[in-house]
């Protein structure tokens, strides 16, 4: 769940045992009003969320639903929902043939994410992609624009960063993760922080 431009918390959904699809949530903490958006990506699960792009909820879906049932599509999906009209503005396929879009963060105007081991850059002026190239190193749980001008992430296999301007990649260590609960954050003093199961890490640079 991320905080929005119009002050309130979006959730992404998925759903339950047996079934597939998944809703938005919006819900008001001042009123405790809350409303749920359905079919935004027909039988697919919303997963990441990206929410500092003003007027706009960035959504990244995975084709898998509840425990028990078969996906019916085939690509995970990048959605642009715009707050104002309720409604989804753009929906693409950032990297053919991957499953899942695992993660997503900012950076000026363009949307940095991940699916299936590969990361891209939506460029939310051209409305297009602009990058993709695959890492090598699994799915990545979680992605955190730094102030120093990289992109950080976890994967399955590595802790690494990518530079957006040459548009490399430098593994920084070995990790493990199982890219249910694991999270790297920047802080306000820009100590970066890695959280995986138990355990909280700071990374030094």
């Amino acid at each position: 769940m991320k905080l929005a431009s119009d002050d309130c918390i979006y959730l992404a959904c998925g759903s339950t045992y047996g079934k597939l699809s998944g809703g938005l949530v919006r819900f008001n903490p001042q009123t405790y009003a809350y409303r749920v958006f359905h079919e935004l990506m027909p039988e697919q699960t919303l997963w990441c969320l990206e929410t500092r792009v003003p007027g706009k909820v960035i959504i990244g879906s995975w084709i898998y639903g509840g425990l028990g049932q078969k996906p019916a599509t085939t690509e995970g999906r990048l959605g642009i929902f715009d707050i104002e009209a309720e409604r989804m503005e753009h929906l693409i396929v950032p990297v053919s043939q991957a499953k899942n879009v695992t993660a997503m963060t900012l950076l000026n105007n363009q949307i940095i994410g991940t699916a299936d081991g590969w990361l891209f850059i939506y460029d939310l002026l051209r409305n297009e992609i602009v990058f993709r190239q695959e890492h090598g190193w699994g799915d990545t749980a979680s992605l955190c624009t730094s102030r120093d001008g990289w992109v950080y992430g976890i994967a399955q296999r590595a802790m690494y960063r990518f530079d957006p301007a040459p548009q490399r990649f430098e593994k920084i260590s070995d990790f493990r993760c199982d890219g249910f609960v694991d999270k790297i954050i920047e802080d306000k003093a820009g100590e970066l922080y890695i959280s995986s199961m138990t355990e909280l890490y700071r990374l030094e640079r």
